[in-house]
């Protein structure tokens, strides 16, 4: 998209300068197009990036050739350098190679296999020897261990050359970059102290200024700011901002903090789908919520209706205003789950459970919640 506009604009810088009147002193009716700065380094970054491109692609043509001629015991590996010339490692000089502009033929110690034998024999010992994760730097030559402790290199220079690995001390976390649904009611737990409670909904907070951020929802007594949440098994990253006073019980996670993709669903566990959010409802409006426990232990969709509009109250040593009591029921670990009602043609979401008062649940209004956070919830 970027390459186009850049060539139409230089078509349009074309037709400009073609249209108008002879300028005195032009050089025999050529032509002169004039572009910004900007542009101008845009067009040399893309015709650099295309060059650079065609390079690798004709000497990765030429690399597949080469390497068929070469044994494995001959092959010591390969890599691209800053200039985009590739090199070619071999264990032995071999005058026959065919020589290639952008090739460069490299004389190293070890073959490509040789140094995957001695990768299989640390890795086998990997817990003795103290190392996390293992790679081939093929520019170096050599094994790399990386580790977070003391490697013991005199374990490991008993089972492979000195010069055929180093280490790298390094804080490796390796994560599986999976994708995984959000389910609103499922179960959200903070590994800081070890509680848990439901998540509500997909959330795009600070949503009227420049610096929108999307993620999730659950109950702010949950944690503090900076405490470690997962989704079932999922490591999610930290609570990112949270309110636990006045009419608002809610804590907010950024979407993004690690390798893991959490997918946004306003779809819960007896298939109701909502798409609208927010309102302070009639008494005896009819309500549906979905909890960790309640829900997906106890198999459970909490059913009733509202009975006081405006329910204040003390909850854990903090008085809250303007939540809504309901004649539904409601257990530990529901705390964060939405709550739902029929709306229009579907359903909406219309707030998040705080938890019960002489057994029957209370929970937060959405409104108090958009207004605290400039928040709306996400659509799917």
């Amino acid at each position: 998209m970027k390459k186009l506009l850049l060539v139409l604009t230089m078509i349009l810088c074309l037709i400009l300068t073609t249209g108008n009147a002879p300028i005195k002193g032009q050089n025999n009716g050529k032509i002169s197009i004039f572009v910004s700065s900007e542009i101008d380094e845009d067009i040399t970054k893309c015709i650099s990036e295309d060059e650079a491109f065609e390079k690798q692609g004709y000497l990765l043509e030429r690399f597949s050739e080469i390497k068929n001629e070469l044994s494995e015991d001959v092959y010591g590996g390969s890599y691209f350098d800053d200039d985009g010339d590739l090199h070619i490692q071999i264990c032995e000089v071999d005058n026959e190679l065919p020589c290639y502009p952008g090739i460069v033929y490299e004389k190293v110690k070890y073959s490509f296999k040789q140094l995957t034998e001695f990768q299989d024999i640390v890795i086998e010992k990997h817990e003795q020897i103290g190392f996390d994760s293992s790679g081939i730097r093929q520019n170096l030559n050599k094994i790399i261990l990386y580790s977070q402790i003391h490697v013991d290199k005199e374990l490991v220079e008993r089972v492979i050359p000195e010069d055929a690995y180093m280490v790298v001390y390094d804080n490796v976390e390796n994560v599986n970059c999976t994708s995984v649904n959000v389910i609103p009611g499922k179960k959200i737990t903070n590994t800081s102290n070890n509680t848990y409670g439901s998540i509500s909904c997909g959330v795009v907070w600070d949503n009227s200024t420049s610096n929108k951020k999307w993620g999730f929802m659950t109950a702010g007594h949950l944690g503090s700011i900076g405490d470690s949440v997962k989704y079932l098994e999922n490591p999610m990253g930290t609570i990112t901002a949270k309110q636990e006073s006045g009419s608002v019980d809610a804590a907010l996670i950024l979407r993004g903090q690690n390798q893991t993709t959490f997918n946004i669903t306003n779809t819960v566990y007896d298939g109701k789908s909502y798409a609208y959010n927010g309102g302070t409802f009639p008494q005896n409006t009819s309500i549906y919520a979905y909890g960790a426990t309640s829900t997906y232990i106890n198999n459970l969709v909490m059913t009733g209706s509202i009975t006081d509009v405006s329910y204040s109250g003390t909850f854990a040593g903090i008085y809250f205003t303007n939540l809504i009591k309901t004649n539904a029921t409601c257990v530990g670990g529901d705390s964060g789950g939405p709550v739902l009602t029929a709306y229009s043609d579907g359903y909406a979401i219309i707030g998040i459970i705080k938890g019960t008062s002489n057994g029957d649940m209370v929970y937060v209004n959405m409104d108090n919640i958009k207004n605290a956070f400039d928040l709306n919830v996400a659509s799917s």
